[in-house]
């Protein structure tokens, strides 16, 4: 029933064009996994996160990276009373690991210290903060991506390639 209701909470925001992106948002969150959404600016890749951040009332993060992003954006800046003391602990209130729902956009455009950490954060739902594994509350993470190239996937992260088909929503 829970799928149903919020299926038609989300639908009738958004045009018929979307019913096969709102229903994979939807089967994902449920099984708190994460989604990829390729296409253009204006399909609304963003605004299904944000409604879904809605419907679980939690945090919510948001963040566009470009080849020059660093962890701090995703991750929170470093704690400097923490540096005092020796201690590399970063400040993470408003940021990716205290969100429910988060929104990525161009994930393919990270460095590798932004995905090494993800790796971790994504696959287990905990967060190295310092010398300390947190977890997260991270229901699902939505990744955009506006340009794509055949039906394949590379991207690197340090001496770790990932590679991997995706299926279409187009």
């Amino acid at each position: 029933m829970l799928l149903t209701c919020t299926y038609f909470h989300i639908q009738h925001i958004h045009t018929s064009s979307t019913t096969h992106q709102v229903r994979l948002l939807l089967l994902a969150a449920l099984a708190r996994e994460h989604v990829l959404y390729i296409g253009p600016p204006g399909t609304a890749k963003s605004e299904l996160s944000r409604r879904l951040s809605k419907l679980y009332q939690g945090a919510y993060f948001e963040r566009l990276l470009t080849r020059f992003s660093v962890p701090e954006e995703l991750f929170g800046p470093l704690s400097m009373r923490a540096l005092e003391e020796d201690k590399y602990v970063r400040q993470t209130e408003g940021y990716l690991p205290e969100a429910s729902v988060a929104f990525v956009d161009e994930i393919f455009k990270a460095n590798s210290a932004i995905l090494n950490t993800l790796l971790t954060l994504l696959n287990e739902r905990l967060f190295d903060n310092g010398s300390t594994r947190v977890p997260v509350p991270l229901v699902c993470m939505v990744w955009g991506v506006g340009l794509f190239f055949g039906g394949w996937i590379v991207w690197s992260a340090g001496n770790t390639v990932y590679f991997g088909s995706v299926v279409l929503c187009v």
